[in-house]
C-alpha cells in the first residue's frame, strides 16, 4: 500500500508543476496516463507500474 502511495504523490507532485488538475486516483492514472505516458515523455513501464499499485490499492481497499 506504500509504494502506491508514494508513486500516487510523486504523479501528485508531477501534475501541479504542470497545472494539471485531477480529483480522484482513477482521474489521477488516466491524466498521468495521457499526458505522460502516450506522448513519451515517462516510459510506459512506470505508467504500467503505477497501474499495476493502483489495481492492488483497490483490491486491498475494496476487495474489488
Amino acid at each position: 500500500m506504500k509504494d502506491y502511495y508514494a508513486c500516487f504523490y510523486m504523479v501528485d507532485a508531477l501534475f501541479m508543476s504542470n497545472q494539471i488538475k485531477s480529483k480522484t486516483h482513477s482521474g489521477a492514472r488516466n491524466q498521468f496516463n495521457l499526458n505522460f505516458i502516450k506522448p513519451g515523455i515517462i516510459p510506459i513501464e512506470f505508467g504500467e507500474l503505477f497501474s499495476e499499485l493502483a489495481n492492488l490499492r483497490q483490491e486491498g481497499d475494496y476487495g474489488s
